[in-house]
């Protein structure tokens, strides 16, 4: 696990989509709302992730680990605190737990 800013992990990177909503749930918009690139909503969604911008804990896709940060992190949501981690894969994601049982998921390429 490595641990970078958020603003210098997504830099030159494609964003594909972002997911606003609940910590806690799947992310098939059933606890929360997806946007794409031009869509209304998309802009203002990263714009909240960047203006975040927290240190992200980064794992590889299948780490063993990566499911216990994510528990962990969701475990903490109503705390208060900023949490994100992430996952690089070929689509890769970054989750920024809010502190108050929101999430800003923040999908992209490269």
């Amino acid at each position: 696990m490595n641990a970078i800013q958020f603003s210098l992990l997504i830099k030159d990177k494609e964003i594909t989509t972002v997911y606003t909503g609940a910590e806690r749930g799947c992310r098939c918009g059933c606890h929360g709302r997806y946007f794409k690139p031009g869509e209304k909503g998309f802009a203002r969604a990263l714009n909240a992730a960047k203006d975040l911008d927290p240190i992200v804990s980064v794992y590889q896709f299948g780490d063993k680990d990566l499911n216990d940060a994510l528990v962990r992190q969701a475990d903490g949501e109503h705390d208060g605190t900023v949490r994100a981690t992430a996952s690089l894969a070929d689509e890769s994601w970054v989750d920024i737990c809010r502190g108050n049982g929101k999430t800003i998921t923040v999908y992209f390429k490269g």
